[in-house]
C-alpha cells in the first residue's frame, strides 16, 4: 500500500515565480509531491502549500533549508 503524503510544507514566496525553483527542490528531495493549495496576502506575499512524502535519507528540516537557500525569494518555510 502507498503510504499517504504525510509532511506538509508551506514556503512563504515574494513572487510566484519563484514556483518552479521551489518545486525543482522538491522533485529532487522528496518521494513524492503535490501542491494543495496557493494563497496570497495583502501584501502581495504567496504562500504555497505541499503535501509531500519524505525520503528516509532526507528529513523535513533538510528540505526546509534546501528551499531557504534558493534566496531572497523565499521569504519562510515551514515543513511538519
Amino acid at each position: 500500500s502507498r503510504k499517504p503524503l504525510g509532511t506538509v510544507v508551506k514556503i512563504q514566496v515574494r513572487q510566484e515565480s519563484a514556483q518552479p525553483a521551489v518545486e525543482g527542490v522538491l522533485t529532487r528531495q522528496v518521494k513524492e509531491w503535490k501542491l494543495s493549495g496557493s494563497t496570497r496576502d495583502a501584501g502581495g506575499m504567496a504562500t504555497l502549500e505541499y503535501h509531500v512524502r519524505l525520503r528516509k535519507s532526507i528529513p523535513a528540516d533538510a528540505v526546509a533549508r534546501e528551499l531557504r537557500s534558493l534566496g531572497p525569494q523565499i521569504a519562510n518555510v515551514e515543513a511538519e
